[in-house]
């Protein structure tokens, strides 16, 4: 992906580290990391085209819904809004290499 420079530098900067997720608010096409120090206060999102690997993936049990961003629960519903029409699995995307 392109990217401002300030964002390159600090992807170059985290290149080839494995990075802690944070899973509160899972994407099927990003994560955002915990806060890294000396790199950034907040953490980073990073979109899975910059991602080489991934380790311990939970997105592929985990049902979205993309109506009110809420999570499925065991009823087939979500949990936050009981919606059953706007749910998605978050099935892992295969990573491919940083470029």
């Amino acid at each position: 992906m392109l990217h401002r420079p300030e964002w390159e530098k600090m992807l170059e900067a985290i290149e080839g580290q494995w990075l802690e997720v944070e899973t509160e608010h899972l994407f099927r096409d990003q994560f955002n990391t915990a806060p890294i120090p000396g790199i950034s206060e907040n953490g980073m999102r990073i979109m899975i085209e910059d991602i080489s690997e991934i380790e311990d993936d939970i997105r592929g049990d985990v049902i979205k819904c993309h109506w009110c961003g809420g999570y499925a629960d065991g009823s087939g519903k979500c949990g936050k809004c009981d919606r059953t029409d706007h749910l998605e699995p978050l099935d892992p995307i295969s990573p491919v290499a940083i470029k």
